[in-house]
């Protein structure tokens, strides 16, 4: 192992963490039958909203303290979705078998 891969950071092994930390909430969504495309459809007004606060900046500087209170919340929210989307039990148009298992998503059968 060379130097320089010694002190990197594997970044889809930290999300997998992380993830992993979230499965309570991942499992009742499932149950609760809510699909991927709602969490990111949810996380759009988060968005709009961040951007927003950066738009009245010049007139409300206090508005970029709500800037990464928007940002959090939108990663979190990917997060999910992107963990609703991983189960087994749902399939994702345009994600192949090859690419779950790259970044190490279940497969589905």
């Amino acid at each position: 192992m060379d130097d320089a891969a010694e002190g990197s950071v594997n970044w889809y092994a930290s999300k997998r963490a992380i993830v992993a930390r979230l499965d309570g909430i991942v499992e009742r969504l499932a149950t609760a039958g809510v699909a991927p495309d709602t969490v990111t459809l949810a996380a759009l007004p988060v968005a709009v909203a961040g951007g927003i606060c950066i738009a009245i900046s010049p007139l409300a500087p206090i508005a970029l303290v709500l800037v990464p209170v928007a940002a959090g919340l939108r990663l979190f929210l990917n997060l999910i979705d992107g963990a609703l989307a991983a189960r087994p039990a749902v399939a994702i148009p345009g994600v192949s078998c090859s690419t779950r298992s790259a970044i190490g998503w279940p497969i589905s059968p």
